[in-house]
């Protein structure tokens, strides 16, 4: 018998989700950061970015492991949610 070991690579995955809100929402939510309130439409678009990065990334990526997220503000008004994670493959 060989040898029959089967080796595998690491690779990093990722999916990205660039969210915005409607420019009337702005104009709320704006006021509602001027008088220190709690800012539910961002954190709403946030919570569905999130959830959409998440499931694209596990969709593409079945067996990926070791998930994490990250975001930014791309420009006023919009966030982008990259959701990342390994891999294994098989090396030929």
């Amino acid at each position: 018998m060989g040898n029959d070991e089967i080796k595998y690579k690491e690779r990093m995955v990722f999916s990205v989700v660039v969210k915005t809100k409607h420019f009337l929402s702005d104009m709320l939510q704006n006021f509602k950061n001027a008088v220190g309130m709690n800012l539910i439409a961002y954190e709403k678009m946030i919570e569905d970015a999130l959830g959409e990065s998440y499931m694209k990334l596990i969709k593409k990526y079945p067996g990926v492991y070791d998930i994490k997220f990250t975001t930014s503000q791309v420009t006023d008004g919009a966030c982008e949610i990259i959701c990342y994670g390994k891999i294994k493959e098989k090396i030929k």
